[in-house]
């Protein structure tokens, strides 16, 4: 039986001076906790050493094996081993220097890199192509024993130095693997990035214009755009959290998302505004249509003249309270989706302030958080008098 898996942190706070309950949610657009032995634990994808020259990931919902040439063999379920998808490594990458930290591998050829990264749910494979390579195509032999293949293996593509995404083609033969690579008119260095994924619609919960210079919809590249590209085209996007409850009739008291920037930005002036995707449990966003044909929140929250951005850090946008609770107030959240939309409120032309997907890295994908007192409030103790006998009325 698969492992059970959920998208969020549920965590009890003090109770309010009145006495009420007090939670905080933690929603992501990729699972963290796992039910192992019949209880929730957090995921841990660190690599660590199982033996027989091996790394891999078991703290996870499913296990990889990888040897010290980059040959992986993926079990999509930890507890049955008798199913998986195993990918020899291929003759060029074979006696490179090895290096492992947290839950990255890497192998350091003369022109290119190659990166292994266990995620939560799935493994990421990058290789890094620092100049043209000799070849233009990848072609190598691959075992699946009772995995779906199809559905587990993400289309490959190439990312260059610009943010240009290329989508290739792959075809399965015979046993045989076959990426075919287009590098025309892309910029080095270029990535290469062919991924394992456990659940690989998720990607779309995080939709929206990318950072190149010219953006383009979608989800498929590294970092969304938050600001205004260099042709003038403001960013916007839709972020979806699924699994969300919050008892019917609480009051929220914080809520913001956070983002990860993927770079060092700090071109003035970057405003970018927010709403609510004002329906019950919204579906994942398909097209640059449908995401603009959606009803927003009459809440609405700005974050005008946002702050310099360091790399790899991650920063809160404003509370955005007033949104959560008009959704609240509206729609019924036992294990249910809650979106956003945001987009472009009047920045400066050729400003970012743009953050990491889920598509890029799923550990660093938008995440929301959320704390809340259950019920409403209790009303004020009455004053009222009481008569003793014939007396003066006294206060109780």
């Amino acid at each position: 039986m698969p492992i059970a898996l959920r998208n969020f942190r549920q965590t009890q706070l003090p109770n309010a001076p009145d006495g009420r309950q007090r939670f905080a949610l933690d929603a992501f657009l990729s699972p963290v906790q796992m039910q192992d032995g019949g209880a929730w634990r957090d995921i841990n994808p660190n690599l660590k050493a199982l033996g027989g020259n091996l790394y891999g990931s078991t703290d996870t919902p499913y296990r990889l094996e990888i040897n010290r040439n980059g040959g992986r063999k993926f079990y999509p379920d930890k507890d049955d081993l008798s199913k998986y998808i195993s990918l020899p490594s291929l003759s060029l990458f074979r006696n490179l220097p090895r290096t492992v930290s947290g839950d990255i591998l890497t192998l350091r050829g003369s022109y290119f890199d190659v990166v292994i990264r266990a995620e939560n749910t799935r493994v990421k494979l990058y290789i890094t192509l620092r100049q043209a390579p000799p070849f233009n195509s990848l072609s190598f032999p691959i075992e699946s024993i009772g995995a779906d293949l199809l559905n587990l293996l993400g289309k490959p593509v190439l990312i260059d130095a610009n943010g240009q995404v290329r989508q290739l083609e792959w075809s399965l033969s015979a046993g045989q693997l076959t990426i075919s690579l287009d590098f025309s008119g892309l910029a080095f260095p270029v990535v290469l990035d062919p991924t394992i994924d456990l659940q690989v619609g998720l990607n779309s919960d995080d939709t929206g214009r990318s950072n190149a210079s010219t953006p383009v919809w979608g989800s498929a590249f590294n970092n969304m755009l938050q600001g205004k590209s260099s042709g003038g085209i403001g960013g916007k996007y839709g972020l979806r959290f699924t699994g969300v409850t919050i008892t019917a009739g609480s009051t929220i008291t914080v809520a913001y998302l956070s983002l990860y920037a993927g770079y060092a930005q700090s071109g003035n002036t970057v405003n970018h505004s927010f709403w609510g995707d004002d329906q019950a449990s919204p579906a994942t966003y398909s097209t640059e249509a449908d995401f603009d044909g959606r009803a927003k929140t009459t809440a609405q929250v700005n974050w005008n003249a946002i702050d310099a951005w360091a790399a790899s850090t991650w920063y809160n946008t404003p509370d955005i309270s007033a949104i959560v609770q008009e959704l609240l107030n509206s729609y019924t959240y036992s294990s249910a989706a809650m979106g956003f939309l945001t987009g472009d409120n009047a920045s400066s032309t050729n400003t970012e302030r743009s953050f990491k997907t889920r598509w890029n890295n799923s550990t660093q994908a938008p995440k929301l958080h959320i704390e809340y007192t259950i019920g409403a409030a209790a009303a004020a103790r009455p004053y009222y008098y009481r008569l003793y006998g014939t007396g003066t009325p006294r206060g109780g």
